[in-house]
């Protein structure tokens, strides 16, 4: 029983690694022709941003 539980558990790591990884190669990926906006990716407390109407 002890062998399963530890079996499991060695497969929970390495699909946590795996997924690391895989975020990790595809940060880089996305709006690479520059149209991106980064200032929403700033995290602010200020309004002036947002669109008064």
């Amino acid at each position: 029983m002890a062998e399963a539980s530890i079996a499991a558990y060695g497969v929970t790591v390495g699909v946590a690694i795996a997924f690391a990884l895989v975020c990790f190669v595809l940060r880089g990926k996305g709006h690479s022709d520059g149209t991106h906006n980064h200032d929403y990716d700033k995290i602010t407390t200020d309004d002036a941003h947002v669109h008064q109407e």
